[in-house]
């Protein structure tokens, strides 16, 4: 999350790139889908 909130402070003063925003979207929506993934295999599994 640090580096998160330094990646947007630092945005902030510069024009943002739409290209940059929507590849920032799909890494974070892969990235929950991995975590997702995971949880249902840590709750199904041992079941």
């Amino acid at each position: 999350m640090k580096y998160i909130m330094a990646g947007i402070k630092k945005v902030q003063g510069i024009k943002v790139d739409p290209h940059f925003v929507l590849l920032f979207l799909v890494i974070m929506f892969v990235v929950l889908l991995f975590a997702a993934e995971n949880v249902v295999k840590t709750t199904l599994i041992p079941q």
